[in-house]
């Protein structure tokens, strides 16, 4: 499949056919092959993107082309964002630096106390289930600071997170040797597998 976009819109070519997807503003030319494995990747971020609430609330149809753009215009954020390593393969120290933050591609919702209302997925910790000893200080960090754990699902393997509700505690820096990944909703803070506290 070739996409092509250019100042008259949005033209796919595919099997000999081409489709036109007439756009509002302008769009410079931009053409680039996709192989089946991008494809592929394409149609699972459809299915997420559909799930997404901003998406239903609005009833936006997701096309690949959708996806499309938002891997595009996501990714050169991310790659913005990005800080030279020496050689990431390599370096396995810690983070322990504050993630910068940006605003979120799309809006998130608030509720009517002014807090970020959680994506589908994602679940809050009961205050009795049990902290793996080892996360303890972290644990008690995050929450001493207004942070909540929460859980939700990466592909088969659940995963374990702190998040905050509240945006202006979004600026936390993370708990020493703490991963921080940044999300429409505010950065997640996560324990690596690997995860060992400080002595």
């Amino acid at each position: 499949m070739r996409v092509m976009l250019s100042s008259e819109g949005i033209y796919m070519a595919q099997g000999g056919g081409i489709l036109s997807f007439v756009s509002e503003g302008e769009l410079p030319s931009v053409s680039i092959e996709l192989d089946e494995r991008l494809l592929e990747q394409l149609d699972v971020m459809v299915g997420t993107m559909k799930t997404w609430p901003a998406v239903r609330e609005l009833g936006v149809v997701v096309t690949r082309e959708t996806a499309a753009r938002v891997a595009l215009v996501r990714g050169l954020e991310a790659l913005a964002r990005t800080k030279p390593v020496a050689n990431p393969i390599i370096s396995s120290a810690p983070v322990s630096e504050p993630a910068e933050t940006s605003a979120p591609a799309e809006p998130y919702v608030l509720d009517t106390d002014g807090f970020v209302v959680p994506p589908d997925g994602w679940e809050r910790a009961p205050d009795t289930e049990t902290v793996p000893a080892l996360h303890g200080s972290a644990h008690d960090y995050y929450t001493q600071n207004g942070w909540d754990r929460y859980w939700g699902k990466a592909g088969t393997e659940v995963i374990y997170f702190y998040w905050a509700r509240d945006p202006s505690l979004h600026a936390l820096d993370p708990a020493s040797g703490v991963r921080v990944q940044d999300t429409p909703w505010g950065p997640g803070h996560f324990i690596p597998h690997n995860y060992v506290p400080d002595a």
